[in-house]
């Protein structure tokens, strides 16, 4: 880790424990990263497309099913650049079975603690059972908490072929002669043909989301 910073205005109290381990802040659409990765791997192609309306601020029923309403068609790769809720709220379930987004986040480490140098609140994830909740879930709109270190860890996996390593504030301590941190493995999160996938679909997120 090369930056360790929070902010907080002058008339707030200052957090209880470190705010970047603290798993309070919703998902939100970080948890496309979750969801893109297991179309990937249930065989959507970056290119497939799926048309839809609406779900800019929100999902319901009416988001779920083919409609005449449907006015927009985008390929997965534009969808995640453009944070499509309602397609992505349709591939999940139209290709995933229930719990393969459960797993695919478990995959990725919510639900577990992280090992770091100071405590860490685990990232929670429920994918739920009702094809509402899971569309919403898999879009970001319910279902997840996840700390601001989990997130870059997450991103950072995605760059290292799908391996998430464990983070460390100090390497090696002056004060402390031999104690020296090497490389340590944490998780393979996704297989790393994937994850190149990903990172190419992501960096039409950069230019054109």
């Amino acid at each position: 880790i090369l930056a360790w910073v929070e902010h907080r205005e002058s008339n707030q109290a200052a957090s209880r424990g470190h705010g970047l381990t603290r798993a309070s802040a919703p998902a939100a659409s970080v948890i496309k990263l979750v969801t893109a990765s297991a179309l990937l791997e249930a065989g959507v192609h970056p290119d497939h497309e799926t048309c839809f309306h609406g779900g800019l601020r929100g999902l319901n029923k009416t988001h779920l099913t083919p409609s005449p309403r449907d006015n927009q068609c985008e390929s997965l790769t534009r969808s995640l650049a453009r944070s499509s809720n309602a397609a992505f709220a349709r591939l999940t379930l139209e290709r995933l079975k229930p719990g393969d987004l459960q797993a695919k986040a478990e995959d990725f480490l919510f639900q577990t603690l992280l090992d770091f140098d100071l405590d860490v609140q685990p990232s929670r994830f429920e994918e739920g059972r009702r094809p509402l909740q899971r569309a919403r879930g898999a879009a970001g709109f319910r279902g997840a908490r996840i700390t601001p270190l989990h997130a870059a860890l997450m991103a950072a996996a995605v760059a290292n072929d799908g391996l998430m390593m464990r983070p460390f504030l100090v390497t090696e301590d002056t004060l402390q002669p031999g104690l020296r941190r090497h490389p340590a493995r944490l998780q393979q999160t996704l297989s790393a043909r994937t994850a190149d996938t990903l990172r190419q679909m992501l960096a039409h997120t950069i230019k054109d989301g």
